[in-house]
């Protein structure tokens, strides 16, 4: 089997922009996002944006607009939510495509 293609995407350096980057090249699909943890750790992790059947008291959560550098995704294999750091992310792959995001000098 072929290697998957890859784009190669610069960071953005305003979070806000990034997350917005992403959700519009995921959409509503399944991706596979890898990123590091917090503790440094690899993680990939198979899920989808946009979930909102299991969150409990949904509007007081919407409600809560601060800007924020945690992209909230529902991962499908534990069926939770998780938060992932946009700062922090390796690559995105979505329909076959990898979009590979190198990292900032600051996180190594």
């Amino acid at each position: 089997m072929p290697p998957s293609p890859q784009i190669v995407h610069p960071r953005h350096p305003n979070f806000s922009v990034e997350k917005r980057i992403i959700a519009s090249l995921v959409q509503d699909k399944f991706f596979t996002v890898t990123f590091y943890k917090a503790d440094g750790k690899l993680r990939k992790l198979n899920g989808r944006l946009g979930v909102t059947k299991h969150i409990k008291h949904f509007k007081d959560r919407v409600a809560n607009k601060r800007p924020s550098k945690y992209l909230i995704v529902y991962d499908v294999h534990a069926e939770g939510y998780r938060n992932v750091d946009v700062t922090n992310i390796c690559s995105i792959k979505v329909d076959g495509i990898e979009h590979v995001i190198p990292p900032t000098p600051e996180i190594f």
